[in-house]
């Protein structure tokens, strides 16, 4: 668990994520000043609650909760503006189109535990939700 939550601003902050999830709300910096490393691609933040798994081969899928993102891999890049818009992608540059997040991006993944905050297999601390689960609470019941 890791939570940055600093009342400054920052011109510039690039995480390099290499498993796991996590979700990511941005801050009061200019939302240009946020990127997400991937191994699969660069996410680009804007004003964003997002939803991000990274499989252990490095597959990963972005979901939109609030604002909008854009995702570019050695595939191209792909606009994710409406929530619960999703992307997988995997480190070859391999790249789905965006589409709604549905139990199907669960098994592209390979476990169906890929997205626990949507899924409701894991709680976030207060402050951190979002309001709704994309549907896939119900989706894995």
């Amino acid at each position: 668990k890791y939570v940055f939550n600093d009342d400054n601003s920052v011109k510039n902050l690039t995480i390099r994520a290499a498993k796991g999830t996590f979700r990511w709300i941005s801050g009061s910096s200019s939302s240009s000043a946020y990127q997400i490393v991937t191994p699969a691609g660069t996410i680009g933040v804007r004003g964003t609650a997002l939803d991000v798994h990274i499989a252990p081969n490095g597959k990963t899928a972005v979901v939109l909760l609030k604002g909008s993102a854009r995702f570019c891999s050695g595939g191209g890049c792909r606009e994710l503006k409406q929530r619960c818009d999703c992307v997988v992608a995997s480190p070859s540059g391999a790249m789905s189109d965006v589409t709604k997040v549905n139990r199907s991006v669960l098994t592209a993944l390979g476990t169906q535990r890929a997205l626990p905050f949507l899924t409701g297999t894991q709680q976030l601390s207060g402050g951190f939700g979002t309001g709704g689960n994309c549907g896939l609470k119900v989706a894995i019941q």
